[in-house]
């Protein structure tokens, strides 16, 4: 009798001591403990809103942004990028809306590098990071390197991965299509 009451203590003890690291995760998880970034305040407008752009953004897109939006495009933007796992608070929303707008508006001064023939230049840089990023979720790199296809080809290629889940944004869609045109197609 001695021996199940000090079990059962025991094991009463390591169910309490479990349910408080849950709690402590769960509440952390939130962010109400120790949010990962700091709440920014509303005066800070277009820098903070840069400062959200490198942590929250970059994770996944990298520069030359090569869209131009509105403020209502970005915004519908922003929230599709949180639907897909994009990590942005709530607080967060509307400063990088307004650093979006302001540095990647239809009038903003910071324009995409356009080539002689009027095409956003396709930096090779740019082309390899995101087919690093995308491509080799399921394939190795051979397979995209190694193909030699034309222009349309390469087209249907990239539309029939994206029906397969491929996530790429027009933007990167384009850049993608000149970057394996230019360096994996037909010679």
């Amino acid at each position: 009798m001695f021996i199940s009451f000090r079990y059962r203590i025991k094991t009463l003890l390591v169910g309490i001591i479990f349910l408080l690291g849950l709690a402590l995760i769960g509440i952390q998880g939130v962010g109400i403990a120790s949010p990962s970034r700091p709440i920014p305040s509303q005066s800070d407008g277009v820098s903070e809103g840069g400062k959200i752009f490198g942590q929250a953004c970059i994770q996944c897109h990298t520069r030359p942004i090569l869209q131009r939006k509105t403020e209502e495009g970005w915004r519908d933007t922003v929230y599709s990028m949180i639907s897909r796992g994009a990590q942005v608070m709530p607080n967060e929303i509307d400063p990088l809306i307004s650093y979006l707008s302001h540095q990647y508006g239809p009038d903003s001064s910071s324009q995409p590098a356009e080539a002689a023939d009027g095409n956003i230049a396709v930096s090779e840089e740019l082309g390899q990071k995101i087919i690093s990023r995308v491509c080799t979720q399921c394939h190795a790199i051979e397979v995209v390197t190694e193909s030699r296809k034309s222009e349309v080809e390469w087209q249907e290629t990239i539309n029939r991965m994206i029906m397969y889940g491929a996530v790429l944004t027009a933007d990167e869609k384009s850049v993608v299509e000149s970057y394996v045109t230019e360096h994996f197609g037909i010679q």
